[in-house]
């Protein structure tokens, strides 16, 4: 049987992708789950054979987190026992809870991994580092199989100092579509030309490694009307509000925005832009491309193997201004040769139920 874990106060993209490769997974009944503490227990299908909500996450002060986080695991352990647990599935490599799974289970089960930050990327907190030390440090000698979200990572893992070990142990699996940001009612929307406002829309965290300030430059020197918006909210976000303030065409969004409402926000754009310094996996492609928008993005992390120039959208050859604003001059032109067809082809391959399949399969492999 397997065992999946998640532990997270918070209901953001990383737990729902977490929820959503459970929920499309064949054999739940085969699955037990330890679901963050930002769901309940009705969020997962009763079809799963065996479920707990983890009440450690959401335990504001550290000291009693502390207090509590060893009985849990006791508890937990207890409840599993009558399970035959020899399958764990770990999400992320948040290292004490991991380290405590690995404890209790590493005599008896095998471990995957999905690992979506092989490098992390600029701007993660010292404490996401300090995590990855003592992970290599202990649990990742056993981890059987590592997942990873792109193949240029894996073709360049020898390079990561204490990944490189582990090559042999690594498989590729795309990061699937996102239920969360498909609305059907806004997608019908899309081939309606009078909603159109923008040409351009960014939206997530606003964070320096995102390349939005390069962008905005780059928007800023070139002529004509077209619009560009902003939504998010980040550390970067003081910076951006100066450079708005500079041109008329551009208007930021200043805050949280639920799904719905940036999917219909989405739809009033022609083009997602990615200009991104440094990336790892993604699901704003697939994002995208549901709502039948192309995606123009920089040649780092998974885009040039989520993105097909001339099908899906089309890249920025350089992290430059002067490379952004060639891009610029080429979006109407990759609006019209990226046709619905072809980005719907695409979007296809982000099937969650495929990739939720392959995934379970290398678990049990």
């Amino acid at each position: 049987m397997i065992l999946a874990c998640y532990f997270s106060k918070k209901r953001d993209a990383m737990s729902d992708l977490f929820k959503n490769l459970i929920e499309a997974m064949p054999s739940k009944e085969e699955i037990a789950v330890v679901i963050p503490s930002a769901y309940k227990d009705d969020t997962f299908s009763n079809n799963i054979g065996y479920k707990v909500v983890e009440d450690i996450t959401s335990i504001k002060s550290k000291g009693k987190r502390l207090l509590y986080l060893i009985p849990f695991f006791f508890r937990l352990r207890k409840k599993l026992k009558k399970y035959n647990i020899d399958k764990i599935y770990l999400q992320n490599d948040i290292f004490t809870f991991n380290f405590l799974i690995w404890l209790m289970f590493r005599k008896s089960a095998t471990f995957t991994l999905w690992l979506h930050d092989p490098i992390l990327h600029e701007g993660v907190p010292k404490k996401e580092k300090i995590h990855r030390f003592f992970s290599m440090l202990t649990y990742f000698h056993e981890v059987k199989n590592f997942i990873l979200s792109y193949h240029s990572i894996y073709d360049n893992i020898s390079k990561i100092e204490g990944l490189s070990c582990y090559k042999n142990r690594m498989k590729v699996i795309s990061l699937p579509q996102m239920p969360e940001m498909e609305f059907a009612d806004i997608a019908d929307m899309k081939n309606n030309l009078g909603i159109i406002e923008y040409d351009y829309i960014f939206f997530g965290r606003i964070e320096e490694y995102k390349g939005l300030e390069l962008f905005i430059d780059a928007f800023r020197e070139t002529v004509g009307k077209k619009k560009l918006l902003i939504v998010g909210t980040g550390n970067d976000e003081e910076i951006i509000k100066k450079k708005v303030n500079l041109d008329h065409r551009i208007k930021f969004i200043n805050r949280y925005v639920d799904n719905r409402d940036l999917a219909k926000y989405i739809v009033k754009s022609k083009c997602v832009i990615l200009p991104y310094k440094s990336a790892t996996g993604s699901q704003t492609v697939a994002i995208a491309n549901y709502y039948g928008r192309i995606v123009l993005a920089t040649k780092v992390g998974c885009f040039p193997e989520y993105i097909r120039e001339g099908e899906n959208g089309f890249f920025i050859e350089d992290y430059t201004v002067e490379a952004m604003k060639d891009a610029l001059k080429k979006v109407d032109y990759y609006i019209d040769c990226c046709t619905p067809e072809k980005i719907e082809n695409i979007y296809n391959q982000f099937d969650i139920n495929r990739i939720a399949n392959q995934l379970y399969h290398e678990i049990i492999s």
